[in-house]
């Protein structure tokens, strides 16, 4: 009505209409690989046009000329919440928070120990303990970036990694480094470790006839082995003399070839040994046959 005062008129009626908000939207959070990267949001619950983008809760403008149901996000070095709503024209849902996330996609090499025997052969499926994050593993990046230690060979074969000791003088924990990566390129690296083991075998006959077979004295691993390295060897006649002795015998420099102390030819016969370890293993002992 309008009242000048003294007089009031007529009242018309007037609608005051009360229009529900729409529903937020549902948002899907998205990600992007560290240091760097652009992340894709989405968003759902309207159409193409309805849609507003905001860096803020509440308040503020939003982002000029993203409408759509989708919004891709500047590049990040952090991990980023955006908010989305929902406008019919007239009013303006409430906020619905996404998250655009930066992390790590290095894949993860699963820390890994081998084991095998002196002068043997071992083998893994590298792609069995990889772990990638958004992307399949490429099989071909696949490789070994610090051969073992020990001097064996170390091959990598459709991602099979394979190390041969054959003809290595080698008994411990031996290490290489292997890198795998994805199909994006992103890369790690994992150092693994092999326990090489084993015993010692005395081969107790020789021929030191100099045809290159059984000439001289061989206690098989007696060198690699860390218990056995440091020894001493002591052979004896059958009557007890001692007619060979050596430190730390090695099968090369340090060995039996049928010779006593001084150099001459010992008799075709049956003579004793003593091995004795220095790290106080129990000695051994047995005899040897020599032929001529």
């Amino acid at each position: 009505a309008i009242n000048n005062g003294t007089c009031e008129s007529s009242r018309t009626p007037v609608i005051a209409s009360v229009i529900a908000l729409p529903s937020s939207p549902l948002a899907t959070p998205g990600s992007g690989c560290a240091p760097s990267a652009t992340v894709l949001l989405n968003a759902s619950g309207g159409v193409n046009g309805q849609y507003r983008w905001y860096t803020i809760s509440t308040g503020g403008s939003a982002i000029a000329g993203e409408t759509t149901s989708t919004y891709t996000t500047p590049i990040l070095s952090t991990s980023t919440t955006y908010f989305v709503s929902i406008n019919n024209g007239t009013c303006e849902s409430l906020r619905t928070s996404i998250l655009a996330e930066i992390k790590s996609c290095t894949p993860v090499i699963a820390v890994t120990s081998l084991q095998t025997q002196v002068g043997g052969q071992t083998s893994i499926d590298i792609t069995q303990v990889v772990t990638t994050i958004n992307n399949p593993i490429d099989i071909n990046s696949i490789k070994v970036v610090q051969q073992p230690i020990s001097g064996a060979a170390a091959t990598i074969t459709n991602g099979v990694l394979a190390i041969d000791y054959a003809g290595v003088s080698f008994a411990g924990t031996d290490r290489l480094t292997i890198e795998a990566c994805d199909i994006a390129a992103h890369c790690a690296q994992q150092e693994i470790t092999i326990e090489v083991t084993g015993e010692i075998t005395v081969f107790n006959a020789l021929s030191p006839n100099g045809d290159g077979k059984n000439d001289e004295f061989i206690i098989e691993h007696i060198s690699s082995l860390p218990d056995t390295k440091n020894n001493k060897l002591t052979i004896f006649n059958r009557w007890g003399n001692v007619v060979f002795e050596a430190t730390n015998y090695d099968n090369a420099t340090n060995v039996f070839r049928g010779l006593n102390q001084g150099g001459t030819e010992l008799q075709t016969g049956t003579y004793f040994y003593k091995l004795e370890f220095t790290n106080g293993s129990e000695s051994k002992t047995g005899f040897i046959s020599l032929r001529r």
